[in-house]
């Protein structure tokens, strides 16, 4: 009966072995690994982003990093989390973590320093005030402030521990404070590591940002890791890395501390920039086994920083208070050359600026015009419209359409072509003189014989409607009515209202200003679409949408005529100006097309009720869209300019001869 019973107690042992070796074992690699005390995690060199041309936009510098333990931070009372607070009750916690760190500590100090346990504790006092006096003196000079930045690791890690409730590797780590410390400024302190606790310098890296301002919506930034986002990156990382290996794991995983890109280029291009961490593996403070970091992947942009900032101080050389957005495209290629929104901001003191930014709710400097905001694109349309009505073959290029300055069933009798406010009608014209004239009520006509359905497909095969395809986080759709859009807004399907409200870009319908160059280039090529590419090496991997649109190539030359005159004619909208602005100085001609779309006032909400309802700035949005030169077309571009009054061509011309001069100085217009 005694082996019996001694048998049966270890067969019971041995399954219950077996249960946690083959069964539990995961779990209890992932979580010795998460607490794992010697292995610390070495911290990767993010990828450069440069122009075309190899010209630095973003780089890693080194720097140091003062980093506080979790268990110092929270130490103090004030930064131990009400949540945190309330798990620790629940789970019936008498010491908590930090209480232990700080036993621990003192009982360290009594046994390497031969004191007393007061003694001890009088030394670890000393030196946690001096840990604080510190940290507070280092983040002075650099103007930062102690409290938010403690409040916020403090809060990053109690969302990933759950209020204390998961035993998480980041409770048992020091996590930076205070960033961007010179080689100087680490050797002081590093001089004062023996009379404090708590603390490490680290080394570390700054994300910098050589050139500033230029093409800042582009670049983007980068930002402490979220918890939401740790979160997310590291489960799925858990369906492609087996937990027990965890030195894979320590290569591929995020870390509480890390630096992500939160916007721009940065984000778009995360998973190739961030590099994979290295690890140094410590048993009783001897280093037994280390692997270095390896560094994120460059990432090559298809724009010229030179161009971009040149085309920026253009711009506000015209309107020093003036908002807009500029566009280049390459035309052979769909490379981006130029992505200019205005204003702009400076990248490296953005984290500063960041108050004053985000008060400024007229110009709103952070909005990325050129592809988060849609506009009505007004007469740059019209080329469009004219070529699908001529595929479809519901005109030809003689067709006439007479123009009395109203539309065929304008209400009311109100006027309709913009000729009539200046006391003349176009009368008779065919397809070059519309559009050279940017005749409102020729074009009606053509939205009346194409039809809305036919023309809404047409937009859309020049890619509006659709997400453009650089891969941005920012980048709208803009709008393309169709008869379930417009029942859900107005109740009703789509009519022949809809179609000639659209065949001169306003109506159910915007845009952005790429959307807008990137068709300019789609009727350069004679109807090849090919979405833009803003990055050349490095990043994502996107198939590229290409499609060849059914444009016979007499269609297409008869619209570059009209687009010609526009510029070069003497009744052409925008040739005046032009002509005001160095045209005859050019030894090649170039088409374009002016473009005037009503927008809404914008409004603000001046006194925080949460209503919009202070008028600010008020106008219309002046367009000049076109390719260049006219012979041999190397460059589409695109010009808003937001909340002005006076028409595309006498707004954003002058910028639009500015922008081609600026090209063939650059060698893009040959």
């Amino acid at each position: 009966m005694f082996l019996a019973l001694a048998g049966l107690v270890m067969l019971t042992l041995a399954a219950r072995l077996a249960y946690v070796q083959f069964v539990l074992a995961d779990g209890y690699i992932e979580d010795a690994e998460r607490i794992r005390p010697g292995a610390d995690s070495l911290p990767a060199v993010r990828g450069r982003i440069t122009d075309r041309h190899g010209r630095l936009l973003a780089v890693d510098e080194p720097c140091y990093d003062l980093s506080l333990d979790y268990r110092f931070m929270t130490s103090e009372e004030k930064w131990i989390s009400r949540a945190a607070r309330k798990a620790a009750v629940e789970a019936g916690q008498k010491l908590s973590l930090a209480t232990r760190w700080i036993s621990q500590q003192q009982e360290q100090i009594t046994k390497s320093e031969g004191l007393s346990p007061q003694q001890a504790e009088e030394v670890f006092a000393r030196r946690w005030r001096r840990t604080w006096e510190l940290t507070h003196e280092s983040a002075a000079k650099k103007e930062l402030s102690v409290d938010r930045h403690v409040r916020r690791v403090v809060a990053r890690i109690d969302r990933i521990s759950r209020g204390g409730l998961r035993n998480v590797r980041e409770l048992y780590q020091a996590h930076p404070v205070v960033s961007g410390l010179t080689d100087s400024e680490a050797v002081a302190l590093k001089a004062e590591l023996d009379g404090t606790v708590g603390m490490r310098i680290r080394p570390s890296r700054r994300r910098t940002y050589p050139r500033g301002e230029t093409a800042c919506h582009v670049v983007g930034l980068t930002g402490r890791i979220t918890a939401e986002y740790l979160s997310k990156a590291n489960t799925e990382l858990r369906t492609r890395v087996p937990k027990t290996d965890w030195r894979k794991w320590r290569r591929e995983s995020y870390a509480a501390s890390d630096m992500v890109g939160t916007s721009g280029v940065e984000w778009m291009c995360e998973d190739t920039i961030r590099g994979r961490h290295g690890y140094q593996l410590q048993r009783r403070g001897t280093l037994v086994e280390e692997a270095a970091a390896q560094p994120g992947q460059d990432v090559k942009l298809s724009i010229d920083s030179v161009l971009q900032e040149q085309l920026a101080a253009a711009f506000t050389d015209r309107y020093p208070d003036g908002t807009g957005a500029i566009v280049v495209l390459d035309i052979e290629t769909g490379q981006v050359l130029a992505l200019v929104s205005i204003p702009t901001y400076d990248l490296n003191s953005y984290r500063r600026d960041f108050p004053r930014l985000v008060k400024e709710v007229i110009r709103l400097p952070l909005r990325h015009r050129a592809v988060t905001q849609c506009y009505a694109p007004g007469s740059t349309i019209k080329p469009i419209a004219a070529l699908a009505a001529l595929s479809e073959g519901r005109i030809t290029p003689g067709t006439p359409f007479t123009c009395t300055g109203k539309f065929l069933k304008s209400p009311n009798g109100k006027p309709a072509c913009w000729t009539l406010k200046k006391g003349f009608s176009h009368g008779s014209i065919d397809l070059v003189q519309a559009i050279r004239g940017s005749c409102n009520v020729y074009f009606d006509n053509v939205g009346h014989v194409l039809g809305p359905h036919r023309l809404t497909d047409w937009l859309r095969s020049f890619g509006f409607g659709e997400q453009p395809g650089t891969g941005l986080g920012a980048e709208s759709s803009g709008i393309v009515a169709n008869d379930e859009l417009m029942y859900r807004r107005l109740g009703r399907r789509m009519s022949a209202g809809d179609a000639w409200n659209m065949a001169i870009g306003q109506g159910t319908f915007s845009a952005t200003p790429l959307h807008v160059a990137n068709a300019m280039a789609t009727i350069a090529r004679e109807g090849q679409f090919i979405s833009p590419q803003l990055v050349i090496e490095g990043g994502p991997t996107s198939t590229r949408n290409i499609r060849s649109l059914p444009i016979a190539p007499a269609d297409s030359q008869a619209v570059w005529r009209g687009m010609r005159d526009v510029v070069h004619h003497p009744k052409g909208t925008a040739h005046k100006v032009l002509m005001e602005n160095g045209l005859a100085e050019l030894d090649f001609e170039f088409c374009g097309k002016t473009g005037t779309a009503q927008v809404p006032p914008q409004k603000v909400d001046t006194d925080d009720d949460g209503r919009r309802d202070t008028i600010v700035r008020t106008g219309d949005a002046a367009w000049f869209a076109g390719f260049a030169p006219y012979r041999n077309p190397k460059i589409a571009f695109a010009i808003l300019v937001e909340y002005v009054e006076g028409g595309g061509g006498r707004n954003a011309g002058p910028i639009a001869m500015d922008t081609i001069r600026i090209c063939e100085s650059f060698g893009y217009v040959r």
